[in-house]
């Protein structure tokens, strides 16, 4: 597991927001049209609506743009949850939709054939006939934002951009069966997730900068550039899954690049807000994991002198922290860590070839030939393939395995 570093924080933040702005704020301030009556038959409606605005638009922009805090989405599931299986509409009330589509069509096509400035005191008359019949339609429900108060009836096109956005609402809402639905509308990861021009998933992991899967750092993934904008081959995981967390499904912060077996084969719809991983943006497994070498039955001492492999691999936690050793246990038992790593053996064995060849006193000579090395650390980069620093190991894979086992090797 290696760190996450948030390169271009501030133009991957603010594309976001702007992003935010258009998509999410406009779809949650949608659901400020509707108004029902404080009775017990409506009592389903108004959690939701207070859900929606009280919950999700007052807590938007943190849940989107900073890290996840856990005492704040514990709170909003807790919510959510007694919400899940409400429905925004009944039975009887999508039954109608299709009528009231209808003559909202009829009323488009009313205004579209109007001339100039005529019949302003017709399409007001018709635009009011509507408003009560979508009102008649949903029933106990006040359609506040579209009664006349706002309504140039002189400028067609004013009304007609209301009216239309009205009808795809209604229509999107009809199709939405529960409180997830609701909340998967309003949170719409598969317009991120397919976008190929401004901002989308490709734009956000290309800025990011990532070239290997944190969670295993086993795999390349890669960002590229091509005709249409820029495209990956990399997965985008949701640290908290969107099966389970659907309000979080464009949280920046939720967003962790991983490669295709880490996210689908292994980790798949696993619950890490219940049972606790290693988060890559704030943690890794650092100093506190390594990487070994140990005898087996097999072994000889020409195994120490990287001539066979003849050993087996071991990954040893060595912090002392609880929380934090159940974390890292975690991590290994849903990525396969250690079973994945023992099939490193060949590249184990030559790393330990390299570190018997060039030890300290050969580094010393390839430093003093002149204009070749300026350092210890770029000897070792060109000898190994990989940054051995900390910093550095999200630039290629097997990069903290190679570093552990130089230590161990080297005199």
């Amino acid at each position: 597991m290696i760190k996450i570093e948030m390169k271009n924080i501030d133009i991957i933040k603010d594309s976001h927001e702007e992003y935010i702005k258009k998509t999410v704020e406009k779809k949650i301030n949608w659901y400020n049209i509707f108004e029902f009556d404080l009775n017990e038959t409506n009592k389903e409606k108004n959690d939701i609506l207070a859900f929606i605005n009280n919950t999700l638009k007052k807590n938007l922009y943190t849940i989107t743009l900073e890290e996840l805090n856990k005492e704040m989405i514990k709170s909003i599931s807790y919510e959510y949850r007694k919400l899940e299986s409400y429905e925004l509409f009944s039975k009887e009330e999508r039954e109608n939709v299709k009528d009231v589509v209808s003559i909202i069509d009829e009323y488009i096509k009313f205004i579209e054939n109007l001339k100039g400035r005529d019949s302003v005191e017709e399409r007001e008359m018709k635009y009011l006939e509507l408003c009560r019949i979508v009102s008649d339609t949903y029933k106990n429900i006040k359609i506040k934002e579209f009664f006349n108060k706002n309504i140039n009836f002189n400028n067609k096109s004013h009304i007609l951009k209301k009216i239309k956005k009205l009808k795809e609402f209604i229509e999107k809402n009809n199709e939405i069966k529960n409180m997830k639905g609701i909340v998967e509308y309003i949170f719409d990861y598969d317009k991120f997730n397919k976008g190929t021009e401004g901002w989308s998933r490709h734009r956000f992991m290309y800025l990011l900068g990532i070239n290997v899967c944190p969670y295993c750092n086993r795999n390349y993934i890669t960002n590229y550039l091509d005709d249409k904008g820029e495209r990956t081959t990399a997965d985008l995981d949701h640290f908290y899954c969107q099966k389970q967390y659907p309000y979080l499904a464009l949280s920046i912060y939720n967003f962790i690049p991983s490669c295709q077996i880490c996210n689908s084969r292994f980790k798949g719809t696993e619950d890490f807000f219940e049972k606790e991983h290693i988060y890559p943006y704030e943690e890794s497994f650092s100093k506190d994991v390594v990487f070994k070498t140990i005898l087996n039955e097999n072994s000889t001492l020409d195994y120490m002198l990287g001539k066979n492999t003849n050993f087996d691999i071991k990954i040893n936690i060595t912090t002392e922290d609880k929380h934090k050793k159940e974390k890292i246990k975690n991590s290994i038992g849903t990525f396969r860590l250690d079973h994945l790593y023992k099939m490193e053996k060949e590249y184990v064995r030559e790393v330990i070839q390299k570190s018997r060849i060039y030890n300290d006193e050969e580094v010393k000579k390839l430093l003093n030939i002149k204009r070749l090395f300026s350092s210890d650390e770029e000897i070792k980069k060109t000898i190994f393939g990989t940054d051995m620093d900390e910093e550095s190991l999200h630039k290629k894979p097997l990069s903290k395995l190679t570093r552990d086992i130089f230590e161990e090797f080297t005199i």
